[in-house]
């Protein structure tokens, strides 16, 4: 019972992304996650031949896991960031802090 609540809970926090207050979104595969105790830091590459990376700063700890997942199976992964918008110039760029996660199938 508590699993399915939990998948319940997971379903609700990826079905939903608040995408209105997101103003850098982008999908693509997630290539690194630095773990730290308050939050994690997610690098997704849009591209295979991209010459940069994006990374987002993800505190909730059901996102964190939605990363991980997507890390782990290679799928697919959309994020929802709060920065101003996408940058679109240097190697590592900032998408902010993670307000939603979707994890796609490739």
């Amino acid at each position: 019972m508590k699993k399915i609540l939990v998948s319940l809970v997971l379903a609700g926090f990826f079905a939903v992304p608040m995408a209105a207050q997101a103003a850098c979104t982008l999908s693509g595969e997630v290539v690194r996650i630095l773990e730290y105790p308050t939050y994690s830091l997610v690098y997704v590459k849009t591209a295979p031949l991209v010459p940069f990376i994006f990374y987002f700063q993800v505190t909730n700890t059901e996102l964190r896991a939605g990363a991980r997942t997507a890390m782990v199976t290679g799928k697919d992964i959309v994020m929802y960031g709060n920065a101003a918008s996408c940058p679109t110039t240097g190697d590592v760029r900032y998408g902010g802090v993670v307000i939603s996660t979707l994890v796609v199938n490739p």
